[in-house]
């Protein structure tokens, strides 16, 4: 037998011994990788199975459903989120935990929108909120003080980040396009005089300086509003 020939032999048993070895975590870990190419919207199950080298029912053994996988690659994800350091004032520690989930959902296209979706059942979605409450928590913050944070913070998104296209690797992105904007106002002036008047200020703003300025100002409401846990405590609330 020639050496060409004896290959796919010698090929075969080293292939059935990693479908053999498959685990949920390789699983996971392989998907994962597309998911950074391709966003969570781009995951295809043919296309892992052919990457792992098995049949799709090989992967349902382990998973009931894609959306099972999604939700693990989506909790892996966010488990790789640093804690902010507890000794940090909870609103700062809040800022730095909330800078860093902004982060990371700017890096995986489609998660934030994931989370948003399947915020009922989806175990990402409560290790998200966990998160939050612990810092709350933490601060030593009664129960219904840290869900009105959650709450705040629920509906505290960059929108940007719930778009499922791929989105491309840039420092900023530009919350009105000035020049496009402009061409508009030409010829349509008459219908957004109060566009006109900020047009100026939009060279440079982008959605992630504002998103942070926003978060500052969040979090700075909740300050006043909330106090402190001895403060609230004093006052019967």
């Amino acid at each position: 037998m020639s050496k060409a020939e004896s290959k796919p032999a010698a090929a075969r048993p080293a292939k059935a011994a990693v479908r053999n070895a498959m685990t949920i975590d390789t699983i996971v870990a392989t998907a994962l990788k597309g998911i950074q190419k391709e966003g969570l919207a781009g995951l295809s199950m043919r296309q892992l199975a052919a990457t792992l080298d098995v049949t799709p029912t090989a992967i349902y053994h382990h998973v009931k459903d894609k959306d099972q996988l999604l939700d693990l690659c989506a909790e892996r994800i966010l488990a790789s989120i640093p804690e902010p350091n507890a000794a940090l004032p909870w609103p700062q520690r809040l800022k730095v935990l909330l800078l860093e989930q902004q982060r990371v959902f700017l890096r995986v296209p489609g998660l934030a929108k994931y989370l948003l979706a399947n915020r009922q059942s989806s175990m990402a979605s409560l290790q998200w909120a966990e998160a939050v409450l612990r810092v709350m928590h933490d601060a030593g913050f009664a129960p219904p003080q840290s869900f009105e944070v959650l709450m705040s913070v629920t509906f505290f998104v960059n929108p940007i980040t719930l778009m499922d296209d791929k989105l491309p690797v840039k420092v900023t992105t530009p919350v009105l396009h000035r020049n496009r904007v402009n061409t508009v106002l030409k010829t349509q002036g008459d219908k957004f005089p109060c566009l006109g008047e900020v047009l100026p200020y939009l060279t440079g703003s982008s959605y992630e300086a504002h998103f942070e300025i926003a978060l500052d100002r969040m979090i700075t409401s909740l300050q006043r509003e909330l106090g402190t846990p001895a403060a609230r405590a004093a006052s019967g609330r």
